[in-house]
């Protein structure tokens, strides 16, 4: 996952793709999804909470007990266990 843009939102962000700008992460019907949403809209809007070192979880603002992660191997939304890697992301600068 490579953030692209971010829109800082009072201690937030939201992830929006680079080939498609006007989708965004967010779990607004329920599972996570890019699509189109309000800048407004707390379903995506995400808190960069420090794990370790350059490590990042990403903690829904409308449901802060959901993490973006790939535990299972698909990406989704949903509760985590404090150790899990899958929920852990480094913010790599696009050039």
């Amino acid at each position: 996952l490579e953030l692209v843009e971010r829109e800082i939102f009072v201690g937030f962000v939201r992830l929006i793709n680079r080939w498609k700008p006007t989708q965004s992460l967010n779990i607004e019907t329920g599972a996570l999804a890019a699509s189109v949403i309000g800048s407004d809209k707390s379903s995506g809007h995400w808190e960069l909470e420090k794990a370790s070192g350059d490590e990042y979880r990403l903690k829904n603002r409308l449901k802060p007990e959901l993490y973006i992660n790939i535990e299972g191997n698909r990406l989704q939304a949903s509760t985590i266990q404090p150790g899990w890697w899958s929920a852990r992301w480094k913010l790599i600068p696009v050039q």
